[in-house]
């Protein structure tokens, strides 16, 4: 994953945004061939990972690799930006609604989204319900609450789930809100 975080990074001429995540969709962890475990262990994953690419992007690339780099005189890969992972890598942004994912995005992420979703209690995994105004506004404050003094520095995201065109929004705000109530 480093070496193509890099990589990619390289080729935008810095442009890349790192999106890392603990996963909601089961079924896409039962296509991979990946176990679904529990949210506080996929949450722990990706706290590890975020470490993993700071050692890797912070030190002189993969041991493995060293031999091939002098060679090489090009040195190991490394990413064009430095502004996160601790100053190692490209800006990370980390998304979700629930305290564990946020409480990491607050302290680790520079982007933060708050996603429209939230899983539906009681429900099996991937079954959602809008989050309201009022759910998103808390969640914001929940960022800003953990984030400490590096809420200012933080970038707030918002995940668009849907966008209707249409001359009567209230007739389908309206309409979203019944079909939500029904599939809750």
């Amino acid at each position: 994953l480093a070496r193509e975080v890099a990589t990619a990074d390289v080729l935008t001429d810095g442009r890349l945004e790192l999106g890392v995540g603990a996963g909601h969709m089961k079924w896409e962890f039962d296509r991979a061939g990946l176990p679904w475990l529990a949210l506080p262990e996929r949450v722990a994953e990706v706290a590890a990972t975020l470490d993993t690419l700071e050692q890797v992007f912070g030190g002189d690339g993969y041991p493995e690799r060293r031999e091939r780099d002098e060679q090489s005189g090009r040195g190991p890969i490394k990413p064009v930006q430095r502004t996160g992972l601790n100053g190692t890598g490209p800006p990370v942004i980390i998304a979700g609604t629930g305290d564990r994912i946020l409480a990491l995005a607050a302290e680790r992420a520079d982007i933060v989204g708050v996603a429209g979703l939230m899983q539906a209690q009681g429900q099996p995994p991937g079954t959602f319900r809008m989050v309201t105004a009022a759910e998103a506004d808390d969640r914001v404050a929940y960022i800003r609450a953990r984030a400490g003094d590096r809420a200012a520095g933080l970038e707030l995201h918002a995940l668009v789930q849907m966008v209707v065109v249409t001359p009567d929004r209230r007739a389908e705000a309206a309409k979203l809100a019944a079909e939500d109530e029904i599939g809750r």
